[in-house]
């Protein structure tokens, strides 16, 4: 089964109350406005790995202008689906980060929860960072979150129960840590019942490559990009590199 072909239709359920959208579109806007003029509304945005498009909705309702590309087709239908129900203009492709191709050229692009640690080799780096080259402006951003090396916890296991009228949703999640090749396997399995029978059942695996922040230095100047600001995801973690997840802020370079 490919990522995300049932889980799409649990995903907004399983995150609600997980993150706290509303501050993320304002830690974006903190940026947009301090690294670029965002006095010049519309500033067109790229989400890629936007998945069912809550971040391209609310950014959208901010008064920009928001393309979304994922590459579940599942998820795109979501967020085609949620954007009609909002009313914003935002526009959302099935596409592979990869093999971005869109007619358009960017002031910022987002990668965010995630989506950066599903390239996993050179090959990925360059394909992407050729498109993303591509499809930024010169001096344009690029905003995206990366798991950090140093603060993945071997052997995780967690569970998740949301409830939503007679739909309920169980995940449990358990994850495989390889060190040595930086790469995070993290299982999915989710019941899915409804009125106290289990209406479906599936396992979903996710391979996801993490680094240490010398190494995103490393990759940024490689392909053009300069780093302009990390910050920690975790609140209350003193130290950057004590938390799993990694904000980044890069500039393209001229």
């Amino acid at each position: 089964m490919r990522p995300y072909h049932k889980y799409s239709k649990v995903y907004d359920l399983l995150l609600k109350g997980e993150r706290n959208y509303d501050a993320d579109c304002d830690f974006i806007e903190s940026d947009l406005t301090r690294f670029l003029r965002s006095d010049l509304k519309p500033l067109r945005i790229l989400d890629i790995g936007c998945g069912t498009g809550e971040h391209a909705i609310m950014l959208s309702r901010r008064g920009y202008q928001v393309t979304g590309i994922d590459v579940s087709k599942e998820m795109i239908e979501q967020a085609v689906q949620k954007a009609k129900v909002a009313r914003v203009r935002a526009e959302f492709f099935v596409q592979d980060m990869r093999r971005l191709k869109l007619n358009q050229v960017f002031d910022c692009a987002l990668s965010i929860f995630g989506s950066f640690t599903r390239l996993m080799d050179e090959g990925d780096y360059k394909r992407f960072y050729e498109g993303l080259h591509h499809h930024l402006r010169s001096r344009g951003l690029f905003i995206f979150d990366f798991i950090n090396t140093d603060g993945v916890i071997p052997n995780y296991r967690d569970w998740k129960f949301k409830k939503k009228g007679n739909l309920t949703v169980i995940r449990l999640d358990s994850s495989d840590f390889q060190r040595q090749e930086n790469l995070l396997n993290e299982r999915h399995e989710c019941f899915i019942i409804k009125n106290g029978k289990i209406e479906d059942h599936f396992i979903e695996i996710h391979k996801l490559k993490t680094h240490r922040m010398r190494e995103i230095k490393g990759i940024l100047e490689a392909y053009g990009f300069n780093l302009v600001k990390t910050v920690s995801e975790v609140v209350g973690y003193s130290k950057p590199k004590e938390s799993f997840a990694i904000r980044v802020v890069a500039r393209k370079r001229d």
